[in-house]
């Protein structure tokens, strides 16, 4: 039986945390800024890259009170994928070290990113080498490939998310944080939402 690369999911004691860390930011003082529904607490993620999307990813699964989660990029060809996968420091002859059936973001549904291949991702972008590809699990993957399952799970992610939850990609450079009230405050000099974003407020 395949066993996932413990550094593409989530143990156990992840999610514990993940789901402690979302109870704290909701407990935290609300933030004086605004953007977000009223009362609400925010946590600020600062860097888009891979580490970055999973912590928004499950932020977005286990936040149940209202939060409003804050996506920092300095570099856009680096949100979503980081240096690993980004578009800035990959091609599509970049390949994952592991094997497609061994990938998922979420310890709970193993068969995660086979299923988003396979089935529900937008292909259109693709070189002709991969556009009709069926993915097994054990073929390899693209390294771009992955920096898009991982961008459209933070959308789904955002879409799902409980009603007082929002997310918002902003561009920018954090260059000092600095604790205050119970919080912490980060200072950016540039600070904007990205451009055509589309999960800076979540709707139905």
């Amino acid at each position: 039986m395949e066993m996932q690369n413990p550094a593409m999911q989530d143990s156990p004691s992840q999610d514990r945390g993940m789901a402690d860390m979302a109870r704290q930011a909701s407990s935290m003082q609300p933030d004086p800024v605004g953007g977000a529904s009223p009362g609400a607490r925010r946590v600020t993620i600062v860097g888009a890259g891979f580490s970055g999307t999973v912590s928004a990813i499950r932020l977005l699964h286990f936040a149940d009170a209202p939060l409003e989660i804050c996506l920092i990029e300095r570099e856009e060809g680096y949100r979503y994928g980081g240096i690993a996968f980004g578009w800035a420091s990959t091609n599509w002859e970049h390949m994952l070290n592991i094997q497609a059936g061994r990938i998922t973001l979420r310890r709970e549904r193993p068969e995660d990113f086979l299923e988003w291949a396979n089935g529900e991702a937008d292909r259109s972008d693709w070189p002709q080498k991969w556009q009709y590809h069926t993915f097994g699990v054990a073929c390899v993957v693209p390294r771009r490939i992955f920096r898009q399952y991982l961008a459209e799970r933070l959308r789904d992610a955002a879409a799902d998310a409980h009603a007082e939850v929002t997310l918002r990609e902003l561009t920018g450079e954090v260059i000092d944080v600095r604790g205050q009230g119970g919080g912490y405050v980060s200072s950016t000099p540039i600070s904007r939402p990205r451009a055509g974003c589309t999960t800076c407020s979540r709707t139905r």
